[in-house]
């Protein structure tokens, strides 16, 4: 037996019907096929989205996904006053092409991997770069296990 199948069939009926949930979205709003969905892909993929999902961190919406910042970032004025609050993430279900490409413009993936993963996250997001910039690691890993939804391969 595979360490895949160990891991997926040890999930709860509870823990399934989330994944099944995450699945029926993606195949509704992001086109995906049942096809797409290998034993490699659900555990890779689906499995780290699993207990965010059933903590409501993560929420699959009507037409986006939310992630809940478990530490929210601040923009604060020139006196130090918080101007903004950012509790929360919202991904759109779609982008284009030139979305992407306007979003990365100008990065080096080969040289800096990250700032190219931070610009696909702030197109996601519609955020700015310097925002996703300044997620605190967990909310950072997070945005990085979404954002895997979008670009498959």
């Amino acid at each position: 037996m595979k360490e895949v199948d160990a891991k997926t069939e040890t999930l709860s009926k509870s823990d399934n019907e989330v994944i099944e949930s995450i699945k029926d979205w993606l195949i509704a709003n992001r086109g995906y096929k049942e096809y797409d969905f290998s034993e490699d892909f659900v555990s890779e993929k689906l499995l780290p989205l699993l207990k965010l999902v059933k903590h409501d961190e993560i929420i699959f919406g009507d037409n986006k996904i939310t992630q809940k910042l478990r530490i929210p970032l601040e923009a604060k004025n020139s006196k130090g006053d918080t101007e903004k609050r950012i509790t929360e993430l919202n991904y759109k279900v779609r982008y284009q092409d030139w979305e992407l490409q306007n979003y990365t413009k100008g990065i080096n993936v080969s040289k800096d991997p990250m700032a190219y993963v931070a610009a696909q996250i702030a197109m996601l997001t519609d955020q700015p770069k310097g925002i996703i910039g300044k997620l605190y690691d967990v909310d950072s890993n997070n945005t990085k296990l979404i954002s895997a939804l979008y670009f498959l391969g």
